[in-house]
C-alpha cells in the first residue's frame, strides 16, 4: 500500500510541486519497512502508538 502511495504520489507531485507524504502506520509496519525496505524515510511516533513516516518524494525520487 505504501509502495502504491509512493507511485501515485509522485505522479501528482509534478503537476502540484508536492514534496512530502505522510503516512500513519502501525509500529509493525514500520519495523518492516526499516528493516526491510530502504525509501529513505523519517518516523515519528504519536500518542496513540502508531507511527507517521515522513517520505521526501524528491529524494526518494532521486534514489530510484
Amino acid at each position: 500500500m505504501i509502495k502504491i502511495a509512493l507511485e501515485k504520489s509522485l505522479e501528482a507531485s509534478k503537476i502540484i510541486a508536492c514534496r512530502l507524504l505522510l503516512v500513519e502506520t502501525t509500529l509493525n509496519m514500520k519495523s518492516y519497512y526499516l528493516e526491510k525496505v530502504n525509501m529513505g524515510f523519517e518516523w515519528f511516533r504519536d500518542r496513540k502508538n502508531n507511527s507517521i513516516l515522513f517520505i521526501d518524494l524528491k529524494r526518494y525520487e532521486e534514489n530510484l
